[in-house]
């Protein structure tokens, strides 16, 4: 009777431990993430840059870095950053496949890429350019050789086409026309010589839409695909328009926790300020250095920290820890009656993968092309919800025990 009531009083005792340290806990865990302490420990954290200028070859920003010593005490640093234009065409065209949305330049964005003639594919969160609609041939096509176009000029490519097939490169073929009488459904593509005449014909008709259709025809002009804008095109834009400093600015800050987003320039500069405030003999030397992420920091790993470290800002809870510990009155291993049972375990498997994101899928309408759909936004929001629902259900699953050791 006496164990229990001791083991009762060192589970009522580790229970308020827990829901203290979960309250301090997510304490932290909002700080870290409003400042996006993402950085590992014993490294300076930056937690702001701003752009001061821009060119074409990239920006110019001033980092602000807080490093917190072990005995707790902070210092404060403002260093320049230089930012390559190779950078800053990485972090639009990141932005673009997160979603402009959550951006507050998007609106400037949208407006850039649209006065550059560029369209903003978001389903497959992309800037692409050009690309043409197949032509409709409707109900007469223009043909030879069952390759049809919508009209007699459009012919043209498929006669060049043959031409250069059967005959290869021909210098003297200055320019290409097409011959066709008036009110006739007959004519001919005329590859001009330079000394006049036609050095090849190329003859065509005009042809009513078959009763299955064009099926069994080649259209000569099927359209072609966008492509895709490249990340030095995109930098390009954006350094050279009127809002260059205040675009640049957003992106680099990541939109859902508002930190600096981790480009190399700014890892650079931050294992630097390491190494330099080692060698002053402000911090303990061997320090590990910021890795650049492949998606420069949009999906930040946590921030590492330790017992020590933590203790700097939450010293109550490491004073109880230290008191519980101390406590001469509970027997270090209490003897409390059990019951041993085999336990058989049983595999589960819910189909859904091995925790990874699941991959896109592809959706195929036929001749209306295809489209993806991808998970990646609702994978990124639930990995950066993990922490707060962990937090929650610590705390509920405190609240149970305390509940539970009332009752008895």
């Amino acid at each position: 009777m006496r164990r229990n009531a001791r083991l009762l009083h060192r589970v009522q005792r580790l229970s308020a431990f827990a829901l203290g340290l979960f309250v301090v806990a997510f304490a932290g865990i909002v700080t870290a993430q409003s400042e996006g302490e993402y950085i590992p420990r014993g490294n300076p954290i930056p937690h702001d840059v701003r752009v001061v200028g821009t060119n074409a070859t990239g920006a110019d920003t001033r980092a602000a870095f807080r490093t917190t010593f072990p005995n707790g005490s902070t210092m404060s640093h403002n260093l320049p950053v230089r930012v390559s234009a190779t950078t800053i065409g990485r972090l639009a065209a990141g932005a673009v496949k997160r979603g402009l949305g959550i951006y507050g330049t998007a609106l400037l964005l949208k407006d850039l890429f649209n006065g550059a003639g560029w369209a903003i594919d978001e389903l497959k969160g992309q800037v692409t350019q050009g690309g043409e609609p197949q032509e409709d041939l409707g109900a007469q096509g223009w043909c030879r050789y069952q390759k049809c176009a919508s009209s007699p000029s459009g012919l043209i490519p498929a006669a060049q086409a043959e031409y250069f097939a059967n005959n290869g490169p021909n210098p003297d073929i200055v320019s290409w026309r097409v011959d066709l009488p008036i009110g006739s459904d007959y004519g001919a593509i005329c590859a001009v010589h330079r000394l006049g005449g036609c050095a090849f014909v190329w003859p065509f008709e005009l042809v009513t839409q078959p009763h299955n259709g064009w099926d069994d025809y080649e259209n000569v002009n099927p359209g072609s695909a966008p492509v895709v804008v490249s990340d030095v095109q995109l930098a390009n834009a954006i350094l050279t328009s009127p809002h260059a400093q205040q675009i640049t600015n957003s992106l680099l800050t990541d939109p859902q926790t508002g930190a600096p987003v981790r480009t190399p320039e700014l890892v650079e500069a931050t294992n630097n300020l390491r190494r330099t405030l080692e060698q002053a003999g402000h911090l303990a030397p061997g320090g590990s250095d910021v890795v650049v992420g492949g998606d420069y920091g949009q999906t930040p790993t946590p921030y590492e920290s330790d017992l020590p470290q933590y203790c700097t800002w939450a010293k109550v809870v490491c004073d109880f820890i230290a008191w519980f510990k101390a406590d001469p009155s509970l027997p270090d291993n209490p003897e409390v009656p059990h019951e041993e049972r085999e336990i058989t375990w049983q595999t589960y498997d819910s189909g859904h993968g091995n925790g990874s994101c699941p991959a896109p899928i592809t959706v195929n309408l036929g001749w209306m092309g295809s489209f993806e759909i991808t998970y990646q936004p609702i994978c990124d929001f639930v990995i950066y919800m993990r922490p707060l629902l962990k937090g929650l259900a610590w705390m509920a699953a405190a609240f149970i025990v305390v509940n539970a050791t009332r009752r008895s």
